[in-house]
């Protein structure tokens, strides 16, 4: 007998059991010596415990193969141990990864499914070696001529796993408030998105950015919301996702950008108008503490901020004076008071009635301020009476004396009473009526 075990032989004993022929009975006397005889069986030279020349022993030849070329990353892929020759015991072989596989005995051959590569959302294409490491009999006996084969490779393909960049926003805000944008990176089937380096995003406008950091998933950025002085006339903040820059971009399978854009809508401030919205003050000065009676005070018409329309304000005077979009004043000259012959100083005062849009939009928080004033001073202007008489009388005649009021630029005089004028005899007397 042969066998691929080492010192595994047993002798081979034998003793005569029967005989036929057609003379065995011609004998006088035939007996059967059975006594058994032995014959002990070595291993071939060069086997472990024979030692001698090559090894000549019996050859138990383990191998593995791949039972298909290629898989793709989410796929377990087989292979098969193979042995030369089926055993009278279980083999136990163990593979490069240290996993276990028993060919049982009488058989030659078991399958082992190994780990798939993974699947993930990164490109990662490569192989899997699988190799046998040892070879042993489950009962320990030794192989004669044991030899382990090479190892098998199964090449990994990628799958296509969709990363998705999505951006969302800050639903609502009041005007001049912190819009949030988020960028967050999913896949549809949840995979870990944990292997790259930091990625930025800017989004339409061209000026804001967003970084998600390396091994992560979600990256911000704060926007300060527009801000206007107008009841409701907000509109809304839209942005989309454009590009996307970084050192890994390439390594995802595929990484899509979501362009859908995202809204803000953008409410005025609390309690607008009467309130928290954005003050538009108008206010007047005047350009000179006093002036005389002829001449024409100047006032200017001021609002604390430039506006996005003309600004058309009304004055107490019921005068119209327009602040143009864009600018925060504008002048307005008043009459003079006037000049005359009398003592009338006083001062000039003007307010502020209206202040409206010039489209008609309404302001959130309108202050109007209060009159500026101007001090008016007299002029002197000369009334002189000047005395007449008939220059030539018969005597006994009537001499008629007249004395008149009069101012050298015309000025009327026709604001006064009664005047009564005595002329030098200290008799005569001369009344300028009132108002004559």
């Amino acid at each position: 007998p042969d066998n691929v075990y080492v010192g595994a032989n047993d002798p081979v004993v034998k003793s005569i059991a029967t005989v036929e022929g057609a003379d065995v009975g011609k004998f006088e006397q035939l007996t059967l010596d059975k006594t058994p005889v032995s014959t002990t069986v070595t291993d071939e030279p060069g086997t472990p415990g024979n030692p001698g020349g090559s090894n000549e022993g019996d050859l138990v030849k383990v191998t593995i193969t791949a039972d298909q070329t290629s898989v793709a990353e989410n796929v377990k892929p087989t292979f098969t141990v193979h042995i030369n020759t089926a055993l009278a015991h279980d083999l136990v072989v163990t593979l490069s990864n240290n996993a276990q596989v028993t060919i049982k005995a009488g058989e030659t051959s078991a399958p082992y499914t190994h780990d798939a590569q993974g699947d993930d959302v990164y490109q990662d294409a490569g192989q899997i070696s699988l190799g046998i490491t040892s070879a042993v009999d489950a009962t320990g006996a030794t192989f004669e001529n044991l030899e382990l084969g090479g190892a098998a490779s199964v090449q990994v393909t990628d799958t296509t796993d969709e990363v998705v960049a999505k951006l969302t926003a800050t639903p609502s805000v009041t005007e001049g408030g912190e819009i949030t944008y988020t960028i967050t990176l999913t896949n549809k089937d949840g995979l870990p998105i944990d292997k790259h380096a930091a990625l930025t995003f800017t989004l339409d406008d061209g000026k804001t950015t967003i970084t998600i950091p390396a091994n992560g998933t979600t990256g911000t950025a704060t926007v300060t919301a527009p801000d206007n002085v107008y009841v409701g006339a907000n509109d809304p903040v839209v942005k989309s996702i454009a590009t996307v820059e970084g050192a890994d971009v390439g390594k995802f399978e595929q990484l899509t950008l979501d362009k859908t854009p995202v809204s803000t809508s953008v409410t005025d401030e609390p309690g607008t108008p009467g309130n928290e919205g954005d003050l538009v003050k108008v206010t007047i000065t005047a350009d000179q503490t006093s002036v005389a009676e002829n001449v024409k005070p100047t006032f200017t018409v001021h609002v604390n901020q430039p506006l996005a329309h003309d600004l058309v304000v009304t004055l107490s005077n019921n005068a119209q004076v327009t602040i143009k979009a864009g600018e925060t004043s504008a002048p307005y000259t008043h009459d003079a008071q006037g000049d005359d012959v009398y003592q009338d100083a006083g001062e000039i005062s003007l307010g502020i009635n209206s202040a409206v849009d010039a489209t008609g939009a309404t302001f959130e928080n309108l202050e109007l301020g209060g009159a500026a004033k101007v001090d008016v001073t007299d002029t002197t202007d000369e009334v002189v009476a000047k005395l007449t008489a008939t220059p030539s009388v018969t005597e006994g005649g009537e001499i008629t004396y007249t004395i008149t009021l009069t101012n050298k630029d015309g000025l009327p005089i026709n604001n006064h009473s009664a005047l009564t004028f005595t002329l030098s005899d200290g008799k005569t007397v001369i009344t300028v009526p009132a108002n004559g």
